[in-house]
């Protein structure tokens, strides 16, 4: 799904302003969108969800005003486990229990290995854990395009590069459209097709990962990069 913004504003109290005037986002590609804390990051992923509304200008989906119904899923930084077996949670974001469904759950939880789990309450789980049955229950749906706010930021080593690769096997077989948030320039640099920069509630650089990692255009991106530690 082809996701274009223009001419975006939104103003919390005059405390924070976001201000974007042209963002276009093509069909079938990783977007990495990065930035220091306070950068606009969430708020621009909650403005595309329709979670929030600009104050002016608009977003399209495929040239219409509101995403096609069903086909966008969203991974919030904090998500809520209600308090059922994982599978059960899963197959919440499947949209029922007939066996199809079981198994695109079962799936994507094999994929980030938790599939061991499956009828462990989601109450017992730790907090990275939690996280990647939230992840799975995201991807578990295959929409057309898919919004993740720093979805690894709670998880190990380990665990982080197998929600990459299931991101990117996500990606791949669906073409979705996948926008993710990250603190993490390695890991936009592992997954991202393009990366785009945020800094006090702007976009200041985009392109590919080895572009702008290597050759930085801007003075608050290098500052960015330099006070980045893995």
């Amino acid at each position: 799904m082809k996701v274009l913004i223009k001419d975006i504003k939104k103003t919390y109290s005059d405390r924070f302003t976001l201000d974007i005037k042209e963002l276009e986002l093509a069909e079938g590609r990783i977007y990495g969108i990065l930035g220091p804390n306070g950068a606009g990051k969430t708020t621009l992923l909650r403005l595309i969800i329709g979670l929030e509304k600009p104050d002016s200008g608009e977003i399209s989906f495929d040239s219409e005003l509101e995403a096609p119904c069903g086909e966008v899923a969203f991974l919030l930084q904090n998500s809520y486990m209600f308090d059922f077996s994982v599978l059960e949670n899963v197959l919440l974001g499947t949209g029922g229990k007939a066996s199809a469904d079981k198994k695109l759950a079962m799936d994507a939880l094999r994929e980030i290995g938790m599939e061991k789990y499956v009828n462990a309450r989601a109450s017992t789980l730790s907090g990275g854990e939690a996280q990647k049955v939230a992840i799975a229950r995201t991807l578990a749906r295959k929409r057309q395009l898919v919004l993740l706010d720093e979805p690894t930021a709670s998880i190990d080593i380990y665990s982080m590069r197998q929600v990459e690769g299931f991101i990117k096997k996500f990606n791949k077989n669906y073409n979705a459209t996948v926008i993710l948030s990250t603190h993490n320039p390695s890991q936009a640099a592992r997954i991202a097709d393009e990366v785009v920069i945020m800094w006090n509630g702007r976009i200041i650089e985009r392109g590919s990962p080895e572009s702008v990692f290597s050759s930085p255009s801007r003075e608050e991106t290098k500052q960015f990069l330099e006070n980045w530690r893995i």
